[in-house]
């Protein structure tokens, strides 16, 4: 037996902490070397290769779906920030718009899919299982476009594969481009503009010591040291005052879209732009709404301070969507592109002060955002009060560029009669992550509840209570 055998038996402490030792010397350098490369690319804050390229001379269609954005908020932004008018020319405002459901999970679909893909019709078809149907809908107008000869990109898709992240092969499979840039660009406003708690190195090398536990620990307790990256540290998610990382994904990403852009395309270019920014809740610096490390509320609206978060939220988006669009301004590709901001759904327990409580707490959570601009579209922001929903978006968008369009998953035609019947929103808030519906054909259950509404949603009279036999084949 060797010298260093009979040292070992003798001395298994030792043996342990100097096999520590090595493993952490050589990790340490390993994870130096990458962190000296991470620090190079934020430092230099560039985002890389723009994602979206648009037509100069061909249209293009840009769908930007921000989810949770409030309605009823826009007209209160637009007359604290009169400039914004100036900018949105040629929008037309439907406030009059309604939502089939208060969370992504059941609203998104007959957003993206349109009146095939609300609640009540997909608990009819009940021979396809709900993530495909959700993938159908995620998936019907870049394929549309694409058949039609344009270039289709998605960014960002939700629940797509009812996946936490969607798996952009369901796309770019499909002849799609698709990226997932939530989680890529916060670091880069982040490191430009902001003063974190805790600096990257600081972080880096409490981490560095916890990847040594991790690497030397049972396979058993692999998982639970590395914690999805964080390593039993549960604060990575925030920096100070309660500026999460989701809030700051969100906020990046609408300020980046001109770096994500270029106008390059050859072809006509229909693009899916899916935000969280208006899903956050946070206060932002008054009377700029811009992110910074050390929020200012202020009083814009005199409402509670849940509903002011919103109220910030909601108008940081439409500020920094205005700069895209003086963008495209800018690059002459504003005329020739038709533009759909739209929100899936409103908010539960946010509120409008200029509007009767008692329709206020009935609408917010299903009163989304619907705002339009048409190819070359000009003039000052007009309001249309007609009854609308948030299922005619695939319609609006292919109008004028799709005759008689038909989904490509059903052979139905793609169109807005049923909305002649008013529409039925699923008004229970149980369910709203994609693992309550796995293995499922239908949406709906005997606890399921509807309030339908007609013509007018803030008239409390149009809002009527339907029979369960109407939802179509129950449990």
């Amino acid at each position: 037996m060797s010298d260093y055998s009979l040292f070992c038996d003798d001395h298994n402490f030792v043996c342990l902490i100097i096999s520590f030792s090595v493993i952490s010397v050589f990790n340490i350098s390993k994870i130096y070397n990458i962190y000296k490369k991470y620090s190079v690319s934020v430092n230099h804050h560039s985002i890389g290769k723009s994602v979206y390229s648009l037509s100069k001379d061909k249209k293009n269609v840009i769908i930007i779906m921000i989810d949770r954005a409030i309605s009823s908020y826009l007209p209160i932004i637009f007359e604290e920030k009169p400039e914004l008018k100036k900018i949105y020319t040629g929008f037309t405002y439907y406030p009059n718009t309604v939502s089939y459901y208060g969370h992504t999970i059941l609203a998104y679909p007959a957003l993206m899919g349109g009146y095939e893909y609300t609640p009540i019709n997909l608990n009819k078809r009940d021979t396809v299982l709900m993530k495909d149907k959700h993938n159908e809908a995620l998936l019907l107008l870049p394929l549309i476009f694409k058949n039609q000869g344009w270039q289709a990109t998605v960014t960002d898709a939700p629940w797509g594969d009812y996946s936490d992240v969607t798996p952009s092969k369901m796309f770019v499979d499909r002849g799609v481009k698709y990226e997932k840039l939530k989680g890529k660009l916060g670091k880069f406003y982040k490191s430009k503009y902001l003063k974190p708690d805790k600096s990257v190195a600081n972080i880096l090398c409490r981490n560095m010591l916890y990847f040594s536990f991790m690497k030397v620990a049972p396979a058993a307790l692999k998982n639970f040291v590395y914690n999805d990256g964080n390593y039993l540290n549960v604060n990575t998610s925030s920096t100070k005052n309660g500026l999460t990382s989701y809030l700051l994904e969100g906020y990046a990403g609408l300020f980046y879209l001109p770096e994500l852009t270029d106008f390059s395309s050859k072809k006509s270019s229909f693009i899916v732009i899916n935000n969280e920014l208006t899903h956050s809740e946070s206060f932002l610096e008054y009377p700029s709404y811009k992110l910074t490390d050390n929020p200012n509320p202020g009083k814009p609206i005199n409402t509670d301070s849940y509903s002011l978060m919103h109220y910030h939220l909601n108008a940081a988006a439409l500020l920094l969507i205005g700069d895209y669009l003086k963008y495209l301004k800018q690059n002459n590709v504003y005329d020739n592109t038709k533009i759909i901001i739209v929100s899936d759904h409103g908010g539960l327990n946010i509120h409008n002060p200029y509007i009767d409580r008692s329709i206020d707490s009935r609408i917010m959570n299903f009163n989304p955002v619907l705002f339009i601009k048409d190819f070359n579209s000009k003039g000052e922001i007009k309001t249309d009060n007609r009854f609308m929903t948030n299922a005619d978006v695939p319609s609006i968008a292919l109008d004028n560029v799709v005759d008689n369009p038909k989904n490509p998953f059903t052979g139905k035609s793609i169109n807005t009669k049923e909305k002649q019947q008013g529409a039925c929103t699923l008004v229970n808030h149980r369910e709203w992550n994609p693992s309550q519906f796995h293995n499922r054909y239908k949406p709906l259950d005997k606890d399921s509840d509807f309030w339908c509404v007609k013509e007018d949603i803030f008239k409390l009279e149009n809002w009527s209570k339907p029979s369960q036999r109407d939802y179509g084949n129950l449990p």
